[in-house]
């Protein structure tokens, strides 16, 4: 090849990987607006409208990194988590050191139950930054979920030893497995750390009264279940927890008044009304107690329910309403004892003592201690 056709050569060469890069060059440019753009769709709260144009941005520069992130960022707010992944991994495939956008895929991963890939998503991150307080929260999160809650307290304690912005909710994760574990003074203690740094914070109150009524402290539990009935009127759990404590406190009045505002709220509360029919027939006001009964008997027709309306019945002197739900009892063969036992009790009510010495013998085969006493009255 001549001087002339080499130089010639090397002109167009030259012409044209000016013009591609001039080309390239333009179309970053035009990528870094439509990046901005989107910037400005958010401040808007125009969310969709930013995913069109982060994608614009993404389609002008396939390796805009920072594009993908913040589209996934948008996608995060919008509950779309398995778009966001896809473009957390791309982010992390043009920057594998990209300690963020692992940190945000473990996020999403854990919203869509994916545990154990956000435990490799959140260790990454950690590999990369030993102090990313984020992902010590992410993985321990996962593991609590996968009940492996000793490594769930490694994570949970180091998130909490890097003070940062996720103390309190690695403090509220630890209190809840320590409460798992019944380690109730470690639980409270924790709790009690959330509740001085905010106590409307993921119902702590209600979580820590919890572990005040496993410590069988149920003056500080009742305390905490009526600060959060104060946060929140309408949180049937507070008013279930707070009933039950009063009824272990004996309080059964304040324990009915307790079950019966929170039935106000919902009427379909069944735990709540089963708390009540128990707290009713503790304050023996047993027609009260069998009202309750009848209503869960009908939602549910379990058949607890008779034999505790039963003796409800017994009390009231219904003696053959007693008969009548025990039988119900004995013929599904449970509480075959304590059944029996109060059957007998309203035969000899009813003066039939033969029916009555039945009843006791059968009860007493089955290992009710009661029953000896009814056998010698009964029995002749």
């Amino acid at each position: 090849m001549s001087f002339t056709k080499k130089l010639l050569f090397l002109l167009l060469l030259f012409s044209f990987n000016f013009a591609t890069a001039q080309s390239s060059d333009a179309k970053k440019n035009e990528a870094v607006k439509a990046y901005n753009d989107a910037i400005s769709k958010i401040k808007a709260k125009d969310y969709k409208g930013a995913i069109v144009s982060y994608s614009k941005a993404i389609e002008l520069n396939p390796k805009y990194k920072k594009a993908y992130f913040n589209r996934a960022k948008v996608e995060m707010k919008l509950k779309d988590y398995n778009a966001a992944i896809k473009d957390f991994q791309k982010a992390t495939e043009l920057d594998p050191k990209y300690t963020k956008a692992y940190i945000n895929e473990g996020h999403c991963e854990l919203k869509i139950k994916e545990y154990d890939k956000a435990i490799q998503s959140s260790t990454k991150a950690i590999e990369l930054d030993s102090k990313s307080e984020q992902a010590y929260v992410n993985r321990g999160t996962a593991y609590m979920k996968l009940k492996k809650y000793d490594d769930a307290l490694k994570d949970f304690t180091k998130a909490i030893e890097l003070n940062g912005k996720n103390t309190i909710k690695a403090l509220l994760s630890r209190g809840i497995i320590y409460q798992n574990q019944k380690k109730s003074d470690e639980a409270i203690a924790d709790f009690t750390s959330v509740v001085n740094k905010n106590p409307k914070y993921g119902k702590v109150l209600l979580y820590r009264g919890k572990a005040y009524i496993d410590r069988k402290d149920y003056a500080n539990a009742i305390a905490d279940f009526t600060k959060q009935l104060e946060l929140d009127p309408k949180d049937i759990n507070a008013y279930y927890y707070l009933g039950f404590a009063q009824i272990k406190n004996k309080d059964y009045a304040s324990a009915i008044s307790t079950f019966s505002k929170g039935l106000e709220i919902n009427p379909n509360a069944t735990k709540l009304l089963k708390k009540r029919a128990l707290a009713y027939f503790s304050n023996k006001d047993y027609t009260k107690s069998i009202e309750d009964y009848n209503k869960l008997i009908e939602k549910e027709g379990k058949v607890k329910y008779f034999l505790n309306r039963g003796i409800a019945k017994y009390l009231t002197k219904d003696y053959n309403g007693c008969i009548k739900d025990l039988e119900i009892v004995i013929n599904k063969n449970t509480k075959l004892g304590k059944a029996n036992y109060y059957i007998g009790l309203s035969y000899q009510k009813q003066g039939n003592n033969a029916k009555a010495c039945k009843y006791a013998k059968e009860s007493k085969n089955h290992g009710y201690k009661r029953a000896d006493n009814l056998i010698k009255n009964v029995c002749k």
